[in-house]
């Protein structure tokens, strides 16, 4: 599996399963971290370390309008200029109904 910053991952950590995404990649070590977005048990986890070999892929579904705005506060913040210029295009390609009905 290809392991890349910015993939959608999960996996299981003492019994409970994480969903993140990769902020971090050590190719030398097979090591990353991950940004948790969503733990049952582990509400307080923010990041974790996790090998290659924990990681099982998860399947994202895509963006709402309403994600891509979080996503673009979120770039603003973190000063990720590219990670910005990528959400305001993804942002650009949702239309809404009024723009196809003047």
């Amino acid at each position: 599996m290809k392991i890349d910053i910015g993939d959608w991952i999960g996996a299981v950590y003492v019994r409970d399963k994480i969903i993140g995404y990769i902020i971090h990649n050590d190719v030398i070590r097979k090591k990353c971290t991950v940004k948790v977005i969503k733990s049952e048990n582990h509400r307080r986890l923010q990041c974790l370390v996790i090998k290659y070999n924990e990681i099982c892929a998860y399947t994202y579904a895509g963006l709402s309008p309403d994600d891509i705005g979080n996503l673009i506060d979120l770039a603003l913040q973190t000063r990720d200029e590219e990670w910005f210029r990528e959400l305001i295009h993804e942002y650009s390609l949702w239309h809404h109904v009024q723009d196809f009905f003047p």
